[in-house]
């Protein structure tokens, strides 16, 4: 998570925004409606849902970063701190990736309802869908 963060403060001036310019920008609407649906999960969701919502997201994520970061690495006029953080993401973190089985079990073990344990998965994709074109779109 520190190599996230770090990654974050370094790949912030890239767009001519500092880490708190960020901060205080106006919030658009898919992304606060993504913001909201993690936020959710995170105070609703058993583990296992979490697990599944956290493995979603970063398989989408992963699978994103991959095309460009093959590309990237001889790109010449994006800086190499956004090169950094799209490579970093090639691949699904072994923990997040690995981890998601053993905490679905644990799901299981303490009676939380598979179809509970899939709910959030599933509006992953729809949610990421509506946030790329409003993050991806000057202005």
């Amino acid at each position: 998570m520190r190599a996230g963060h770090r990654m974050v403060h370094g790949l912030a001036p890239t767009p001519g925004m500092s880490p708190d310019d960020m901060r205080r920008a106006p919030r658009l609407e898919p992304v606060r409606r993504f913001t909201e649906f993690i936020s959710w999960t995170a105070l609703h969701a058993g583990a296992a849902e979490a697990a599944l919502v956290a493995r979603s997201d970063f398989t989408l994520w992963c699978k994103t970063c991959a095309v460009p970061a093959d590309g990237l690495d001889e790109a010449e006029q994006v800086s190499e701190a956004a090169v950094e953080y799209i490579s970093a993401y090639r691949q699904n973190p072994p923990e997040v990736a690995d981890g998601v089985p053993d905490v679905i079990e644990y799901g299981r073990a303490v009676h939380e309802p598979d179809e509970r344990s899939t709910r959030g998965a599933v509006r992953m994709e729809p949610a990421l869908r509506f946030w790329w074109p409003a993050v991806a779109t000057p202005g």
